[in-house]
């Protein structure tokens, strides 16, 4: 498998583990930036549940840490 096909599997592979687990999440944080591009292959309905910026991803992991 190529470096390209690669990605394009790893990213297929996000998700659909995302898909298949987190459809009932109100927040997915992917902290690695390395996991963003996984998003532009979710449905438009769970993309702006992803958290992918880092900022935002500490933000929401402080506030769940300080149970808002």
């Amino acid at each position: 498998m190529t470096g390209k096909a690669c990605c394009l599997s790893t990213q297929q592979t996000i998700a659909d583990y995302i898909e298949q687990h987190c459809l009932k999440d109100d927040s997915i944080v992917l902290a690695q930036a390395s996991m963003a591009p996984a998003v532009k292959r979710l449905p438009e309905a769970l993309q702006h549940k992803v958290l992918t910026i880092p900022a935002l991803c500490i933000q929401y992991l402080i506030a769940q840490l300080a149970g808002e």
